[in-house]
């Protein structure tokens, strides 16, 4: 990896796992030493075994570079969970604390495609439930119109997006969430999700 040829702020990422997010705000504070150990480290990391997600073990092993979004502790993330090509449910992640060796904390709300809470989160670990009151985005309509079109050819995927500024940006497309696990949404909340996939 060129070090020379990257901006003074930016974020490298992992193509094959999950949390593999290594942020540089200032490039000329960047141990690149250390940099380049923990990149040696995921490449080496064959993430679909442990977390008994066999299609990750089919994605080639890569680092990619992104842009570094200053208000990127105060972004709120939109993940839409969509069904047969089809947005359905909306995960609010706010209130992000990052901390060194430590479980991010966050807060989740869910809503419904017409932004009415839907209040099925439960605590899992340090994801705490919150109150339904995370303001409707001006842009909700074409947010959900972007998840339609990138979801139109699988059965089940979780568009996440951001809004920066009224403008829609890309995050990821996720198959598994929570290693299919969704320890923050309750039984019921899980039964109405797969009662609507149709297989």
């Amino acid at each position: 990896m060129d070090f020379d040829r990257l901006p003074s702020s930016f974020v490298l990422k992992a193509t094959h796992g999950c949390k593999m997010n290594y942020f540089v705000p200032d490039k000329k504070r960047l141990n690149i030493q250390e940099c380049k150990k923990e990149m040696k480290r995921w490449l080496n990391r064959t993430y679909g075994t442990y977390s008994v997600e066999p299609h990750y073990k089919r994605i080639p092993h890569r680092i990619y570079a992104e842009q570094y979004l200053e208000e990127m502790t105060d972004l709120v993330d939109y993940k839409i969970h969509c069904l047969n090509g089809e947005p359905q449910f909306i995960l609010v992640i706010t209130d992000r604390i990052f901390k060194k060796d430590e479980p991010m904390k966050c807060t989740l709300d869910l809503f419904d495609i017409h932004w009415n809470p839907i209040p099925e989160i439960v605590r899992s670990n340090s994801e705490i439930p919150g109150k339904g009151k995370v303001p409707i985005p001006e842009n909700l309509d074409e947010m959900l119109r972007v998840a339609k079109l990138l979801s139109k050819d699988f059965k089940f995927v979780r568009v996440d997006l951001y809004n920066l500024r009224g403008k829609v940006l890309f995050g990821e497309l996720t198959f598994s969430p929570a290693c299919c696990v969704f320890p923050y949404f309750t039984d019921k909340f899980d039964k109405l999700m797969g009662d609507k996939l149709r297989l």
